[in-house]
């Protein structure tokens, strides 16, 4: 099986003013690495006039946390406070839209 790159796991779509995000790592869209990654991608090189970025989760959940492979070694960056990081540094508000 292929390796998933961050733009396989992580779509960017900008609609408007908006840019939405979308994680797409079935079956539970866990935050691997490829997905930490994508979403620091997709908040670099924001076009202008954006007025927000919205976060969801494809399929039925947003992100069920850590991807269990990586566990028992080295974490590859970008680590998740990397993403945090950037998440809060955004010029524009960002919003998660959860299932339910």
């Amino acid at each position: 099986m292929q390796d998933k790159t961050p733009g396989d796991l992580v779509r960017v779509q900008d609609q408007g003013d908006l840019r939405i995000v979308t994680i797409d790592n079935p079956p539970v869209n866990a935050g691997a690495q490829p997905v930490r990654a994508g979403l620091l991608q997709a908040l670099r090189d924001l076009p202008a006039g954006l007025a927000g970025i919205v976060l969801i989760g494809a399929g039925r959940s947003f992100i069920s946390g850590s991807d269990l492979r990586e566990f028992g070694r080295p974490l590859a960056a970008p680590e998740l406070p990397e993403v945090i990081a950037a998440i809060e540094a955004a010029p524009v508000p960002v919003v998660a839209a959860l299932h339910g």
